[in-house]
Formats: C-alpha cells, structure tokens, sequence
C-alpha cells in the first residue's frame, strides 16, 4: 500500500497505526508512505519503521508488519 498525503498535512505520523491497527493491509503487505523531511515515523506493536529512502526534499518510509500484527484479520 502507497500513501502519498499531502506534505502540509498534520497527521501523517499517524498514518501507519490506522493502516496495521485497522487490519487494511493484506498478510504480507508492506507499506509506504511519501513525506516531507520532518516527520519522523517509529516502531509500534504491529509494524516496524524503516528502511527510509531519500529523494532530494521527498522521503519515503517503507513499513513491515511484525508478529502480533492485525492487518488483513
């Protein structure tokens, strides 16, 4: 799953949460989430931050599940 939120918007750090908290990412799937350079992510049960890919002034988080997780329930 991709997420390209806009870089103003005030919630992104909260994006992965609702995607594994949720269950709407199938078994397997990864997610990815397009930002500007000042928001963080970390880990949380369910999921683990990183790699993060850096394009000039964009960055990319790369998101995979870890044991425990709820996606696709």
């Amino acid at each position: 799953m991709f997420a390209d939120p806009p870089y103003a918007f005030g919630r992104t750090a909260g994006i992965p949460e609702i995607v594994f908290g949720g269950g709407i990412l199938r078994p397997g799937g990864y997610l990815l989430i397009e930002h500007a350079g000042d928001v963080s992510f970390g880990n949380a049960p369910g999921y683990r931050a990183g790699p993060v890919k850096r394009f000039g002034r964009t960055h990319v988080t790369f998101f995979t599940p870890t044991n425990g997780r709820k996606e696709g329930q």
